[in-house]
């Protein structure tokens, strides 16, 4: 009986074994198929889905998905590198410090350890002469103020200076020494410090509040006399707190880059901006290009500007031009074509500061278009030119500055008046401008004062 029953299943597994091999194949012929309807109706869902959806729901479901294809990375790599898991570097933690370090190390040096080749010149004079030596120390040279300060003592006076700062611009100003931070790498910032006669420091509160990560003796503990510039926002901000105060008076000497800024404590003077303009004759030309190139529009007021601009566009023909997000040098070309230069109508930031203070005075942008001789506008406060005056005494009468309002209407009035002016007049404004770079902002001029304070200190 059993083996009857085993003749009859062996006669019936071959039909049972084709069976299932056709199904299988059926399956594989359909699986495309299968496929294309699923993808159809997926397709249609989401359809619907589209429709009925709202964008948060949308912004939750592409989170879900990141979530899960980043999931889904984390365990391909597992498995795939899963046989590194017992060697320590690959579950280390990493160290960016020391990583760094590494680096740097391989980066090419110059003189005194920093990064760049620096100014020959500068070099060669520093070198020769040993007992009049400055050392312009600042974080980031901000506008280049600083490089042309030094351009300006080492061309017209025996002094010798290096400029020494931690950060290039991004701008493209010109730069001598740019030296790695002591807390990323070696160099011998220090033993430029104790070649110098003198250390001048552009750098407001970031020795007093630690932005620099460095002791606060950093400079003065080589005991060189020291010289103190206010230059900027940092100042305004802080100038009402006593340990600022005491900090900044700690300096032998003191100098205002703008008048306004000349506190009542400050006990200083005030040297201005310099520019180079032995290589620039007086360029302007008579049209009707406006032009302003604000290094921080929300600061320099520019929406205030264009508003103004927008009313006297309504009733003159008036071109403007905003130049923004260039080079320095791509900066000039363009500014050297206005008839009229807008400076600024500029507050400081709150958010930055801690104060919407207005800025009373020019910046560096002003000086650059008056050297090509072109009538320049912008704010100057009352306080900040009896301060001016004070300081500077009969060479304010030299200022061509157009002074403005802050308010809108009283800038298009403003700018309306200098278009409306026969040409005759413009052309005499423009004399009067570049005689006022002459007179106070040449290196002629800067070079020699800035040189009196470094030897009233020695």
């Amino acid at each position: 009986m059993l083996d009857s029953l085993r003749r009859r299943l062996s006669f019936a597994r071959p039909i049972v074994y084709w069976f299932r091999r056709h199904r299988e194949g059926l399956h594989e012929r359909r699986g495309p198929r299968r496929l294309m309807k699923e993808a159809r109706s997926r397709r249609r869902r989401r359809r619907i889905r589209r429709i009925i959806t709202t964008r948060r729901s949308l912004v939750d479901e592409l989170s879900r998905r990141d979530e899960g294809y980043e999931q889904r990375i984390k365990e391909l790599e597992s498995d795939r590198w899963s046989f590194l898991g017992s060697i320590p570097a690959a579950t280390s933690p990493r160290q960016p410090l020391k990583i760094l370090r590494s680096e740097i190390v391989k980066f090419q040096r110059h003189s005194y350890g920093n990064y760049r080749p620096g100014n020959a010149v500068w070099a060669a004079k520093w070198e020769a002469n040993p007992r009049q030596r400055v050392v312009m120390f600042s974080r980031q040279d901000t506008a280049g103020s600083l490089y042309k300060w030094a351009d300006a003592v080492n061309t017209y006076t025996p002094w010798a200076v290096r400029l020494a700062v931690f950060e290039p611009h991004a701008f493209g100003f010109p730069t001598d020494l740019v030296f790695p931070h002591p807390e990323y790498a070696d160099s011998d910032l220090e033993r430029l410090l104790s070649e110098s006669t003198v250390i001048h420091l552009k750098d407001e509160s970031a020795f007093l509040d630690g932005k620099l990560h460095l002791p606060r003796d950093f400079l003065s503990r080589h005991g060189k006399p020291m010289v103190f510039t206010h230059y900027g926002g940092s100042s305004r901000q802080y100038q009402h707190l006593p340990d600022y105060q005491s900090f900044v008076l700690n300096f032998d000497a003191r100098i205002a880059l703008t008048p306004d800024l000349l506190f009542s404590w400050f006990n200083g003077t005030y040297i201005p901006l310099a520019i180079d303009i032995r290589n620039i004759p007086n360029q302007w030309q008579p049209g009707n290009l406006l032009c302003h190139s604000p290094s921080n529009a929300k600061r320099h007021g520019t929406k205030v500007i264009q508003k103004a601009v927008e009313l006297a566009q309504s009733q003159s023909d008036i071109d403007f031009d905003l130049i923004q997000g260039l080079s320095h040098q791509e900066c000039l070309e363009r500014k050297r074509r206005a008839t009229l230069f807008f400076d600024r109508v500029g507050r400081e930031l709150r958010e930055t500061y801690g104060t919407s203070e207005v800025i009373g005075w020019h910046g560096n942008s002003a000086i650059e278009a008056a050297a090509y001789g072109i009538p320049t506008m912008s704010h100057l406060a009352d306080w900040a030119i009896d301060a001016a005056r004070e300081s500077l005494g009969s060479l304010m009468d030299y200022n061509a500055v157009i002074n403005v309002g802050l308010e809108v209407k009283e800038i298009r009035d403003r700018i309306l008046w200098f278009f409306n002016l026969p040409e005759e007049e413009q052309q005499v404004l423009s004399n009067q401008t570049r005689t006022w770079i002459e007179m106070l902002h040449s290196y002629k001029a800067t070079g020699p004062a800035l040189a009196g304070v470094y030897d009233s200190i020695i």
